[in-house]
């Protein structure tokens, strides 16, 4: 009988709740599941996996809601660039005489029809330049275009 099971009951010995302890033998050295020094110090770790799961859960939403607003302010600003572009061809337009009416009333149209609110409008000669400004989370956010013939 020299090679008994490896695992077994061990009597009761003093200081055991339990009356029997659970024995595992490692090659020579026997290892109890219970009372042990490593045992007791991995119980007071108890939950703190989930108190990390937790802290993790929570920076991931914090950074994807950083992110969020970044990209919406990116989106917002080529809207605006957009509507900057739009004023400035229309006003343009007036100027060459391609469409009648005042240049800086058809740019503030044409930014208008894209959610923007024209800020100033210049004319030099056929070149209009505009400025259009939207607000965003209560922060302005502006764009300049230029339109005109080709230089030459």
């Amino acid at each position: 009988m020299r090679h008994r099971e490896r695992t077994g009951r061990r009597p009761h010995r003093a200081g055991c709740p339990h009356g029997l302890r659970s024995i595992v033998r490692s090659r020579r050295w026997p290892v109890t599941t219970s009372g042990s020094t490593a045992a007791r110090s991995l119980g007071d770790a108890r939950g703190s996996g989930t108190v990390l799961a937790i802290a993790l859960i929570g920076a991931v939403v914090a950074l994807a809601l950083v992110a969020a607003s970044v990209l919406g302010g990116l989106v917002v600003r080529q809207q605006v660039s957009a509507a900057a572009d739009a004023a400035a061809l229309a006003g343009a337009d007036v100027a060459m005489g391609a469409v009648a009416g005042v240049v800086c009333d058809a740019a503030a149209r044409a930014a208008e029809a894209n959610a923007a609110a024209m800020n100033g409008c210049s004319v030099d000669g056929e070149t209009v330049t505009v400025e259009v400004s939207s607000m965003w989370m209560g922060m302005p956010v502006r764009a300049r275009s230029r339109a005109g013939p080709a230089p030459g």
